[in-house]
């Protein structure tokens, strides 16, 4: 069995966030786009141009799973994100978590989510928000078994087949 850590991400993690995000997301939602174009065009706001961008907000926050050197999936939470239900911005929101597609149901993406939320307590905050999408079965059903409670819905405001825009929004309470 593979031995994994999970890490604060900091910049010089970024060219392999920019090779672990597209990857994992294009794994895990590529069926959501009918169209090459528009699909490449948002694996690019995981790459690593992206990654460096976001790390330059003191509010976000990187985490990554790794073994040996090399990555297997990252979160990224923000700190303060406004709650799109309640208007809070008490919480952390939960913006992207992505394994590897041979590394998940392992209990990877579980450790990389006590990270989110123990940084996220200990900073003050007192919920970790998120939205998944309707048709992610596997991810809706993990964020339910670690306790997160439905708030509503939204959409997927990208060119996606329209049948399957629906997100679920999703929080939980820390303290």
């Amino acid at each position: 069995m593979t031995d994994y850590t999970i890490r604060r991400a900091n910049g010089d993690d970024a060219p392999q966030l920019g090779i672990v995000g597209p990857a994992s997301y294009a794994a895990a939602y590529g069926y959501l786009w009918p169209e090459p174009a528009p699909l490449m065009r948002h694996l690019q706001t995981y790459g690593e141009a992206a990654v460096r961008a976001a790390m330059e907000d003191a509010n976000t926050a990187f985490w990554l799973a790794e073994t040996d050197g090399v990555a297997a999936g990252f979160a990224m939470a923000v700190r303060g994100s406004a709650n799109p239900e309640t208007g809070s911005r008490s919480g952390v929101e939960l913006r992207r978590m992505y394994l590897l597609p041979n590394v998940r149901g392992g209990g990877l993406g579980k450790r990389l989510y006590d990270a989110v939320e123990d940084d996220a307590r200990a900073h003050g905050h007192n919920h970790v928000w998120l939205d998944v999408m309707d048709s992610a079965d596997w991810a809706y059903g993990a964020y339910l078994r670690w306790g997160f409670m439905e708030l509503g819905t939204r959409t997927f405001d990208k060119a996606v087949y329209e049948d399957r825009r629906k997100m679920i929004l999703l929080a939980k309470e820390i303290s």
